[in-house]
Formats: structure tokens, sequence, C-alpha cells
């Protein structure tokens, strides 16, 4: 099983921007709840989900250091070669 929770955070921080609604908080529990809906659709294989959640131009680097698009990405979890049985976050800050 890959861990990779503190990537797919600093990841997805990046390619979701937040709209500036006036409120911080606000802001900061709907990038919470993005962290939450892409780490349960990761755990459930939820490609219609990960397909919204992640941009077009979305790349991951693996741990051996090879890049990843958002197809190959995606196809890798919904084979099952990508697989989390959980995803805890841990020390996380959220700045907006």
């Amino acid at each position: 099983m890959r861990r990779l929770s503190s990537v797919v955070i600093a990841v997805i921080l990046c390619l979701a921007p937040v709209p500036m609604l006036g409120q911080a908080d606000k802001a900061e529990q709907q990038v919470r709840d993005l962290c939450n809906a892409l780490n349960q659709a990761l755990i459930k294989a939820d490609v219609p989900t990960l397909n919204k959640i992640f941009a077009d131009e979305f790349t991951i680097i693996r741990p051996n250091g090879t890049a990843v698009g958002k197809a190959e990405a995606v196809k890798d979890v919904e084979s099952g070669k990508t697989k989390f049985e959980s995803i805890e976050a841990s020390d996380s800050t959220i700045h907006v």
C-alpha cells in the first residue's frame, strides 16, 4: 500500500484554487472538504470523482522518480495497480 497522503494534499492544494469568498474560514473548510473527497475517491477507486478533482495537467511524481499524468494515475487507481486501503492526514495546516 502506498501512503502518499502528504503528497496528495500538497498536490490538491496546488490543483484546486479556492475562490476568495471574503471568509478565510469558509475557504479553508472548502479545501479540507476537497481533500477529504479526494482521499475517499482514492480509497474507493471512484474514477469519476478523481477525474473531476484532478486538473487535466495533473502530474504526480512517484516514489521511484517517474512522472505520471492524470490519465495514467487515474487508470492505475481504477485497475488496482495503485490501491489505497486508508489515507490519514496529520499535522495539516491550510492557509488561504
